[in-house]
């Protein structure tokens, strides 16, 4: 457990700069759509269309964990600690637990700052920007959505992993098979969802792709 959290650390402590930046970003982003409709040249906006923007601008947050999970592996090959990585006297699943950890921790902070965000938009804008009863109020359906939506997030890094490692594993056109692995994973894990359970379907497929994340690192994928 010590050296996982030693991971943990080191992984979070290699995305702070770039935490803190969007963190910085997302801030300033939400203070001008804030005082957006406020001003004269825009008197009159409709605040469904700020919603709109609000919406987008968290979209776009949310790309910057999803590329850090393709980027983290890519980093430790370009940097060559990846040999360092592998030599470590540590499970192969401390490894993948720490950088997954990560991911979803920046998802959720970054979640974090723009709910607050659109909670002062909110109380500037007299309550009127959306509804916020039903997002303070927890209900039973309410906490087992969010639980589906962590599964999916943890399905979907499990599969960027995957994707990545497998692509290393052809140097020459590791980036061309890693786009390839990843959108065939999303269809497949797609097309089970309308067959299944969804939350079913992210605890069989995550496990399946962090198994075959395991796998390749045992395999020291792309390790020459």
């Amino acid at each position: 457990m010590h050296a996982f959290s030693r991971l943990l650390k080191t992984d979070l402590r290699n995305r702070r700069n770039t935490l803190l930046i969007a963190i910085g970003m997302l801030v300033l982003l939400n203070a001008a759509l804030a005082l957006l409709p406020f001003l004269e040249i825009f008197n009159g906006m409709r605040l469904d269309f700020v919603m709109t923007l609000n919406i987008a601008v968290f979209c776009s947050a949310l790309l910057i964990p999803l590329t850090h999970c393709f980027s983290t592996w890519r980093e430790e090959w370009k940097q060559r600690s990846i040999y360092l990585l592998l030599s470590l006297p540590v499970p192969r699943t401390h490894l993948l637990l720490s950088k997954c950890v990560t991911v979803i921790l920046e998802a959720l902070i970054l979640t974090g700052v723009m709910a607050a965000g659109l909670s002062l938009q909110n109380g500037l804008h007299d309550g009127l920007l959306f509804r916020a009863e039903p997002l303070v109020t927890m209900t039973w359906a309410k906490a087992w959505f969010i639980l589906r939506l962590l599964l999916a997030g943890l399905c979907l890094v499990s599969l960027c992993f995957f994707s990545s490692l497998l692509g290393k594993c052809f140097r020459r056109s590791a980036l061309f098979v890693t786009f390839l692995v990843f959108v065939a994973g999303l269809l497949v894990t797609i097309v089970a969802m309308a067959n299944l359970p969804p939350s079913l379907v992210f605890v069989i497929f995550g496990l399946g792709y962090f198994i075959g994340s395991t796998y390749l690192l045992e395999k020291k994928a792309g390790v020459e």
